[in-house]
């Protein structure tokens, strides 16, 4: 089989002092039945109707014994694109597929990707007439346990397809009181995602990756336009090599924007550009703006509430809040001009009331805090734990049941243990 791929490399791992190169394959799967004559692109009314909590008959042994499917859009070079993505119980894995039908027939065709390692292969499922089809189909009829079989197989790139089968048990677990959030705009360029972190093409991704809110870092450039990046530096960690490195805001926003290439080719995001995407080109509630550099944040804050603005006008229930990790950044957002009113999230409890933050960061090393959680709940505050990443301890924070939301590199395995639910 012809495959495209895309692949992201990292280096820097020395081996008896030989460097070695690691990449994650995202193949393309041309499913010739998938694209055939006759089919059409699932509406949003019918994948929506796909969603829930199911158990894994056939497959189990890869992928645990549940997946989480939720269908989402995202705005892309003006169209509107829909996916439906699948969280399963292991290895923090997750897939990405597009879904077709025909009068009889559903069918969705995607990629999954293992986060513990580089293992990732094509999915192709269907959902026959009697098996499901005709039951979504009817908009009027509920969905109950067992009324909906997907069939189909899966494939590591290199190896012969493998059976696999879903069954529905349930409705996901309502998410409107619990922000999954995807640290540096969805996960970080080390784990060899498609998109380079705190990127436009990072924050699209994040919502198939199954967040409902982001994380960024925001940096300054030597002519004051606050950029999204998270290192202090041009490194080749982040940037592709072009002979430019050292501290990042020694440089302008045009020689950053016109020489510097991330990883993947984007170049280096405004903090405006990454904020149009959220608000125009995705469904995601939230943005935490944790601040990188030491200097004024009016223009931080400017650009806060310009957006909260447009949030308003359109409708959009959009939580913006400035992030104050420590006390040099927290003079300057008390040096703001009603600092008291403005939305911040704060990463030392004992400030939290002193500048009137609207929710805490609270580390999640720090382990469960029940107390003070509940102090600050019963005053309106918020608590979002970060960056949380161990499956153990995902499972673990999620079934406390306490806080509001959990910051991790691995939204994925997020939303499969709030889905599931206890």
């Amino acid at each position: 089989m012809k495959r495209k791929f895309i692949a992201i490399i990292f280096s820097g791992i020395l081996f008896t002092s030989c460097e070695k190169e690691f990449t994650a394959l995202v193949p393309e799967n041309n499913w010739d039945e998938f694209t055939a004559a006759g089919t059409s692109p699932l509406s949003d009314s019918i994948g929506k109707r796909i969603e829930g909590v199911y158990e894994i008959s056939k497959g189990d042994a890869m992928f645990g014994g549940s997946v989480a499917l939720k269908w989402v859009w995202t705005i892309e070079n003006s169209d509107t694109v829909y996916t439906l993505s699948g969280f399963f119980e292991k290895d923090n894995s997750y897939f990405i597929a597009s879904g077709r039908k025909t009068d009889s027939i559903i069918l969705v065709n995607g990629y999954y990707r293992k986060m513990v390692n580089t293992e990732t292969g094509v999915v192709r499922l269907k959902i026959e007439y009697e098996k499901g089809t005709l039951l979504i189909s009817d908009l009027s009829k509920p969905i109950g346990s067992d009324s909906i079989i997907i069939t189909g197989n899966f494939s590591q790139i290199g190896t012969e397809l493998d059976s696999l089968q879903f069954i529905y048990k349930r409705p996901l677990r309502d998410d409107s009181n619990f922000l999954i959030l995807a640290h540096r705009c969805g996960g970080r360029t080390s784990d060899l995602l498609p998109a380079a972190e705190n990127s436009v093409n990072m924050v699209l991704l994040s919502t198939k990756l199954g967040a409902t809110g982001i994380e960024l870092d925001v940096r300054m450039t030597s002519d004051e336009v606050p950029i999204v990046y998270h290192d202090e530096t041009l490194n080749d960690r982040l940037i592709q090599p072009n002979g430019m490195m050292g501290n990042i805001a020694n440089y302008s926003y045009a020689q950053i924007r016109d020489l510097v290439r991330l990883t993947d080719g984007q170049t280096i995001p405004s903090l405006r550009e990454i904020l149009d995407v959220v608000l125009l080109q995705t469904s995601l509630r939230f943005v935490w703006l944790d601040v990188k550099y030491y200097g004024s944040l009016q223009l931080v804050y400017e650009i806060q509430q310009e957006y909260l603005l447009k949030a308003s006008q359109m409708n959009r229930d959009l939580v913006l809040l400035i992030g104050i990790p420590d006390q040099d950044v927290q003079q300057n957002f008390i040096a703001l001009p009603d600092y008291l009113n403005i939305p911040s999230l704060n990463e030392r409890y004992d400030e939290i009331i002193n500048v009137n933050s609207n929710a805490w960061g609270a580390p999640w090393s720090l382990g469960v805090m029940r107390p003070e959680i509940e102090s600050l709940h019963s005053i309106g505050k918020k608590v979002y734990v970060w960056t949380l990443d161990s499956p153990a301890f995902i499972e673990q924070y999620v079934s406390e049941n306490i806080y509001d939301g959990i910051l991790s590199n691995y939204p994925c395995k997020v939303a499969h243990s709030y889905y599931v639910g206890p």
